[in-house]
């Protein structure tokens, strides 16, 4: 997948979470850091429906909010209002978890909406340098886990959109006619990810006409992937400024000092600490992405920035940080797995 990078480490809290607390302020930007992005009250407030509110609902950005001339500031403000969304309140949890997002069951492909029951997570495990692998689904290597001792789990998920395209794609004679209520329909035309209003009303009127859908919540989005990071939010010394959910993840029993083996599932208490969102946007097929870190996962590794010296900066780890410990380097950065 080839898109426009947008790699920025913003802290991983909802604006209806408390990010005041002392726990959660170990990094700071430099105080002469150039302003040459920015989002007015007024704007943020429009994405509440009008007023900044504790606990609101957020709306997601519309698709044609981005184009092919926006600014590298717009598809920062995208990315923003696109992890407020997924965060905000719907029902009893988060968007998120609600209906219009599908979790990906890795074991065999398939999609699940997680409205219908605790999202499920696999393991987060250490990536190869295999560019083309999918470690995160191989039993066989180690998993990450923080320095609190809490394994890390790992999530993909997609919205409906997404769905009913891929459902499309396997409709008809040629593929079986696979998940289609009238076998006689043919698939789905467009063999393009919705990234304008043609190929979108394609997906929506397909959905509807041949899928038994009342309506697509999310078709202002386009296409949505997704992939979050977990951690046991039992393990924190401080849950203050973490997303939380619910969740169900894979069990272990310890069957030596060094070896720990599956054995079933538990519910969990998940906070998050990363979020990859992957979007098409508006005459954008290639897709577009942003990347949220929780601002306590680790410090920064140097960097320059515009300011008024233009010098580089580092986030010394003067605290402990989820996988960074108190006075480590890079030579000591937490690269310890688990054999499973």
């Amino acid at each position: 997948m080839i898109g426009k990078i947008l790699h920025r480490t913003l802290p991983l809290v909802a604006l209806f979470a408390p990010i005041a607390h002392e726990a959660n302020a170990q990094i700071v930007l430099p105080t002469n850091a150039q302003s040459d992005c920015t989002v007015t009250e007024t704007e943020v407030a429009g994405w509440f429906g009008g007023t900044i509110t504790a606990g609101g609902a957020v709306s997601p950005p519309a698709f044609t909010q981005i184009d092919t001339n926006s600014s590298v500031c717009d598809f920062y403000i995208w990315g923003a209002q696109m992890f407020l969304w997924l965060t905000s309140p719907d029902g009893a949890g988060t968007v998120l978890e609600g209906d219009s997002i599908f979790t990906v069951n890795t074991s065999d492909w398939t999609l699940f909406a997680d409205g219908d029951q605790p999202m499920q997570m696999a393991t987060r495990q250490e990536k190869d340098d295999d560019i083309g692998g999918i470690s995160q689904t191989d039993s066989q290597a180690g998993v990450l886990m923080s320095q609190a001792g809490s394994l890390v789990y790992y999530g993909v998920h997609v919205n409906d959109v997404y769905g009913y395209f891929l459902t499309g794609q396997k409709c008809g004679a040629e593929n079986g006619q696979a998940n289609c209520t009238d076998p006689a329909t043919p698939y789905l035309q467009t063999k393009n990810f919705p990234y304008d209003q043609g190929h979108l009303d394609a997906v929506v009127t397909f959905a509807k006409d041949h899928l038994g859908v009342d309506t697509v919540p999310d078709e202002d989005v386009l296409v949505l992937e997704l992939k979050t990071s977990w951690v046991d939010a039992s393990t924190l010394a401080d849950q203050t400024g973490y997303v939380i959910i619910e969740g169900t993840v894979p069990a272990f029993e310890q069957t030596s000092d060094t070896l720990w083996t599956q054995s079933g599932s538990q519910d969990l208490s998940l906070a998050l600490v990363g979020m990859h969102i992957v979007a098409t946007v508006h005459n954008h097929p290639e897709f577009v992405w942003a990347t949220f870190e929780h601002m306590n996962n680790t410090p920064m590794a140097p960097y320059f920035y515009d300011g008024s010296d233009f010098m580089p900066t580092t986030f010394q780890a003067e605290n402990d940080f989820l996988f960074f410990p108190k006075g480590g380097t890079i030579d000591g950065a937490n690269l310890e797995c688990m054999g499973v």
